[in-house]
Formats: C-alpha cells, structure tokens, sequence
C-alpha cells in the first residue's frame, strides 16, 4: 500500500494534543441543586443506574483519536498497488462530416465520445488514456494521462466538425505510440467500414439511417429567369422526394419538383426561377432525414467591384484598347504629355494603365497597370534594372506554381499555344509579386500590390514586341487580370467545406470581418491584396469589408458538406498499425478505498457528537 498525499499523516499530530487537553481537563464541573438531599439521592441512582459514567471521559478521548486517525488516512488517499491489472489506451474518435447523422436524438459523434467515457470509467485505476480526435485535421487531445477526469474532460470538449478526414494523420499517430508501446489497445469509433484491419478494434457506428443529399446544384440564366439545375440522392432505401428552391431571404417558392430516387441512384432535376432580380437561391430537400447538413444549398450571386473606370495613358496602343473594348469596359484615352500636366487634377479611376510612362506620383485611388515600364516607377514596388534585346524572339515560358492565384490568373490559358518576345526590361524587386510569364527566369508579366497597396499588374514589355498581342491567350489573360483588378470580395459562391476561399481586399479596405454559419465573428488581416481563409462549417459565410469608414456591401458564400461524407456507410481499404503486439500490462490501483476512510471518519465523528449531546442532556 502506498499514499498519494502524505503528508497527510501530519494531522497525527493532533492525538498528543487531545491526550494533552483531556490530562490537564478539569474533572470538576460547578453544579446548582436546590438541596443537598436531593443531590445525595440522585448521586445514589446514578451510580446505581449508569456505571458507565465513570469513564465517559475515555470513551470521548477514544472516539476523537480515532476521528483523527479516519480523516488523516482519508487525506493522506492510501492506494493499494494491483500488478499487470491496468492497460494503455488509445481512443481514436472519426469527427468527419458524416459523424454528425442524429441516431436516437445523439449524433454519431456524441454517441462515440458515450461509449469512450464508458470505457475510461470502467478501466482500472493506474491505466493511461490516449484521445486522437479526427477532426478539421488529427489532433491529440489527451497523452498518456492517468487521470480518469483529465481524460474525461478532454472527451467533453471536443466539438463537431464537418470536413472530410482522413485517418491516415491520425494512424501514423497511433503507429507512433504503438513502437513506443506495443502493449497499447487501441479503439477507432467510426461510422466507416473498414475491411482490412490490424492492432486496431473498430467501432462502427452507423446504424445506417435515412440520408437523402443534394449534389451539383447549379445554376445558369436563362432568358427570362434562372434555371436550376442538380441531382437528389437517397442513400439507404427508395424514396420519394420533394426538391424545391426559394428565391433570396423572403423563401417563397416559386418552383417544386416530385422525384422517385432509387437507392444510391442520383435522380436528377431542373428547377425554373422566373426571376433575374435575385440575390440567392436556396435550393432543398423537403423532407426530413438524420442529416440535415446536405439536404440544403444555397446559391448566390458574386457582388463584383463597380468601379470599372478605365484611364489610359499612352501615345498609341491599339491592343489594350481592342480587349478592354471586347470586355466592354469604358475607358478614357489620354498622352503621356496631357497626363503629365493635369497629373494633380486626374483621378477617380478604378485603373490607371500607363504605357512606356511612369508618373511622378503614383495613383492612391485605384489599381495601376504599367506595359513596358520606363527606369522610374515609383513606389511601385520594382525597379527596372536594365533593358534586354533578344537577338532572336524567346519563347516566354508559364508559370508551373499550383498556388490558388497563379491558377485563377491562368485559367483556360491554352499553353500549348506559345507566345515569344523581343525585347523586355528585367526588373529587381522590393515586394512580393506573383509571376505568371518569364523568359529565362527573368518575369515578364507579374502581379501584385503596389506601396499603397492597390493591385498592380506589370507586363515588362511592349505588347507589340513579339507575338503576344495575337495570341488567343492575349483575350483570356486580359478577362483574368481584370477580374483581378476589379474582383469580386470572393471569387466563387459555392465551395465544399474544407476547401479554401481566396478573399480579395477590396480598395482602400481596412478591416474585414467575417461571420460563420455558427455565428462567430472573426477578423482577416487587410494589408495584402487577398487572404485564404479555411472554410469549416456547413452553410453561409458572410464577408463585410470596411473601405474608408464606409461599410462595403457584404458577400456571401455557400460552403456545402463534402460529397464522400453524405453516404452514411463507405468502406475503406484498411486500417493498419504494424507491428507485433505485446500482452504486457502495467500495474493498476485500487484508490476506492479512500472512501471507507472518509465513511468511518464521518460516522465517528457523528456517534461522538451524538454521545457529547446526550452526555451534556444527562447534565
């Protein structure tokens, strides 16, 4: 037997000081009768009638030693040691999205983090707990721990997620402590069934409940109105389905469909909007089922930047006037020498395109383009460094980074057609830019933010130097870099949740708020031209910028449940953690009892204060 606490055992010191009081006591107690005759009888039939008394003194000493005794063991916690009695733990809780199908009034998850509690109470005292918890990603909420309430703590604050996971992070995980120690019994709760398993008990679950699901929803205008376009699922039986769409925030229904899905089947449907006016379209599942996460999407429309006014300066440039025209972007032609006299006059353009020029002042109030920049643009964030004349035309090479930007900027680029230069300026820069043309490792067309952080689009030649301005990539890459210039605060309005959103800053924005679908506001950092931001919930994201103290009409985005988690039942490969086991334990505890301790010393303290109350009535 060991202590926990032992310095408990310092409340032993009290019994020398009970035996202490009780010696030097007074015996005596002063007495008021109102005759000595009656005292003397009563005396007689008292010692006649209680013998006892004489040694009330010692049994209230005897029962205060042993008071003292019962609570010092209590609080010195004697633990009895139980050999090769505990084991090592190792809980793996699934948090995908298809975690959250409601089974008896509990979700899967909550019924997981049940029977992990069950286990943790129900183990032998001295085992260690390990909690793995796959959610947004693996994540080890609890190691190696002891303590049966640390661990059950742990359990209680993990909340939902709606990803798709992968176990993979969370089995080189396992595997790790497994090398470390073989002995380790590990629990995977799951709704996913695994037909390859090792080292490793699968709890499953699912009790395959009723899902339906839509996927693919979409939509395209149409002359007249908008047609909504998606499939319906249903993923445990037949069942008959009612698909139905509302137009923006008043959720009248203005069209309904009657499906006959067969099961696992995708039944897939058209919906008529005889509207154009709208803002979103929230299209549903009428019926209930045990996952209302995927029985909803909504649609909205991208709110783009209005201020498309266009101010060229340059002495002749009939390629950036072609595209802007083919876009139909209003735009304001005017010479350099013009520009450089009513420099101080000139503003309240959305974008500044400056052709083989470069002002004295940089532009606050709006994107800036430069095409074949000369030696000074300042506060620009590059400098031209030298000029370089091909003997012959170089082919000028794309980009090959797979960021988020560099694929928008590139997208539908035909880079099987190649594009040469003559001639470009080599530039060094101060800032981060993002390159999506070069010739020998030098950027020829590269983007960013300039000093003041507007965007800033640099082509480092002369569009009519070489074979770029009749290319068919010349219009693509013209629609993407406007599209860059004036963005939409989000790119796109329906994501899957887990993916990631490209935010743009908006002009002039300082602050960025954002408010997920389960209320909680959080902030972006503005300083850059745009920001990632990790969609995790299931349902709308709404994005309010704040541009020179005037708050920017919000942007809303649908972030969807991951198509691989509807399915209430997938089966995976395997579920593997190599290696032999051992059957080692380590040694357990039996701490319980503490409590016959802490029963005696209440029950002996309860019986002497009894005795001392009749002992004071008898008086």
């Amino acid at each position: 037997m060991s202590f926990l606490y032992p310095l408990g055992f310092l409340g032993l010191l009290a019994i020398p000081l009970l035996i202490l009081i009780y010696i030097i006591k007074n015996k005596y107690t002063e007495q008021v009768v109102t005759s000595t005759y009656l005292w003397t009888l009563s005396e007689r039939f008292l010692k006649r009638k209680n013998p006892v008394n004489k040694i009330t003194g010692i049994i209230s000493l005897i029962l205060q030693i042993l008071t003292v005794i019962a609570i010092s063991f209590a609080i010195a916690h004697p633990v009895f040691t139980m050999r090769a009695a505990a084991e090592d733990y190792c809980f793996v809780l699934d948090g995908s999205g298809s975690m959250n199908i409601e089974n008896g009034g509990r979700t899967r998850l909550e019924n997981g983090k049940a029977r992990i509690r069950r286990e943790i109470n129900g183990a032998v005292e001295g085992s260690s707990y390990t909690i793995v918890y796959t959610g947004d990603y693996a994540a080890v909420v609890c190691e190696k721990t002891q303590d049966k309430s640390l661990a059950l703590r742990a359990i209680n604050e993990i909340e939902p997620c709606y990803t798709a996971t992968d176990p993979a992070d969370a089995l080189k995980i396992v595997q790790a402590y497994f090398n470390e120690t073989p002995s380790l019994k590990t629990f995977l709760y799951t709704d996913k069934a695994y037909d390859v398993t090792e080292n490793v008990t699968i709890v499953n679950l699912s009790a395959r409940e009723i899902n339906y699901a839509l996927a693919n929803v979409d939509y395209t205008m149409k002359s007249g109105g908008a047609e909504v376009t998606g499939t319906a699922f249903s993923y445990e039986s037949r069942a008959n389905l009612t698909v139905e769409v509302y137009c923006d925030e008043e959720k009248t229904p203005v069209s309904s469909v009657r499906l006959e899905v067969e099961q696992l089947v995708g039944m897939p449907f058209t919906l008529s909007v005889g509207r154009t006016d709208f803002s979103a379209l929230r299209v549903r599942i009428a019926e209930r089922d045990a996952l209302a996460a995927d029985n909803e999407v909504v649609l909205y429309k991208p709110l783009a930047d209005d201020s498309f006014r266009t101010l060229i300066v340059s002495d002749d440039e009939i390629y950036l006037q072609a595209a802007l025209t083919s876009m139909d972007i209003k735009y304001t032609l005017i010479a350099p020498e013009q520009y450089r006299s009513q420099e101080n006059e000139l503003g309240g353009y959305g974008l500044y395109i400056f052709n083989a020029y470069a002002p004295k002042v940089l532009p606050r109030d709006g994107a800036v383009w430069f095409v074949n920049p000369p030696d000074n643009t300042p506060r620009a964030g590059f400098t031209v460094l030298n000029r370089e004349t091909l003997p012959s035309a170089g082919k000028m090479s794309y980009s090959t980074s797979s960021s988020t930007r560099v694929r928008q900027l590139l997208e539908n680029v035909v880079k099987e057609d190649e594009m040469y230069v003559k001639s470009y300026a080599r530039c060094g820069f101060d800032r981060d830019f993002t390159a999506l043309l070069s010739y020998d490792g030098n950027p020829l067309l590269f983007v960013g933010a300039n000093e003041y952080g507007n965007r800033q689009v640099v082509f480092a030649f002369g569009l009519g130097e070489g074979d770029f301005a009749v290319s068919p990539n010349l219009l693509i890459l013209m629609k993407n870099l406007i599209g860059y210039t004036f963005p939409a605060m989000v790119d796109s309005t329906l994501f899957t949740c887990g993916d990631v959103a490209i935010v743009n800053v908006l002009k002039n924005a300082t602050s960025i708020r954002v408010e997920t679908p389960s209320g909680k506001e959080e902030y972006l950092d503005s300083s850059a031209t745009s920001v990632e931001y990790i969609l995790k919930e299931v349902g709308t994201y709404t994005f309010t910028q704040i541009s020179g103290g005037t708050v920017l009409p919000p942007a809303k985005l649908y972030s969807e449940l991951a198509a691989d988690e509807r399915m209430p039942s997938q089966t995976a490969i395997a579920y593997v953690i190599s290696g032999e086991a051992s059957t080692a334990r380590r040694d357990g505890a039996y701490t319980s009892i503490v409590y016959l301790f802490i029963f005696l010393a209440v029950v002996i303290l309860a019986d002497w204060m009894v005795y001392c109350y009749e002992q004071y009535q008898l008086r």
